[in-house]
């Protein structure tokens, strides 16, 4: 296989400077490494940033040329394919007609997708309310009171007076004294 002829200057500024080979083997341009580097037309975007910048679909990625990179998050994943802006600015227009008309397309996107997080909030909002109630209505304990504390019956203090019938000398200056329903004091006799 015969390589194609490369042309003896560079696309961009016209000056004979070496090209950068891995563009001029995958794209098919004779660019120098100052005018890739400095331009926007040659950078590079991985097929994410592509797809979300110029909204293209991944139909349109099959027929586009990229440079294949080992994968930076692992090797043994697949490996990152970089698509050359100016393809994919190519491929942008020719998919809706111009730039113009792919940020009309962009915003439209973005309003539906913003309207649709906002009604999506809305019932969400007015079924936690329709939820607590109907949760409340259920017989037995609730998730969102707290159970009702039992009340306590009232004991009947019957009036009663202590007369301490007998003293008992303990020793060590101890003496109990006791009454007649059961109580029983210990006391220090000075």
């Amino acid at each position: 296989m015969d390589s194609p002829a490369k042309p003896a200057a560079c696309e961009s500024c016209h000056l004979d400077l070496p090209c950068d080979q891995d563009f001029f083997a995958t794209f098919g341009l004779y660019v120098c490494r100052s005018c890739r580097y400095d331009s926007p037309a040659y950078v590079l975007l991985t097929k994410d940033a592509a797809k979300k910048r110029f909204l293209l679909p991944d139909s349109a990625f099959e027929d586009l040329p990229c440079l294949r990179r080992p994968n930076p998050k692992n090797e043994r994943f697949a490996p990152l394919k970089l698509f050359l802006t100016k393809t994919c600015e190519a491929t942008c227009i020719e998919l809706f007609g111009s730039l113009e008309k792919m940020l009309v397309e962009k915003e439209q996107r973005e309003r539906k997708r913003f309207e649709k997080a906002v009604s999506r909030t809305k019932s969400v909002v007015a079924s936690y309310g329709k939820r607590k109630a109907s949760l409340s209505t259920l017989s037995g304990a609730t998730l969102f009171q707290a159970p009702k504390a039992k009340k306590a019956k009232p004991v009947e203090v019957a009036e009663h007076e202590h007369a301490y019938d007998t003293h008992e000398d303990q020793g060590d200056g101890l003496w109990v004294k006791a009454c007649a329903c059961g109580l029983r004091v210990t006391y220090h006799k000075l």
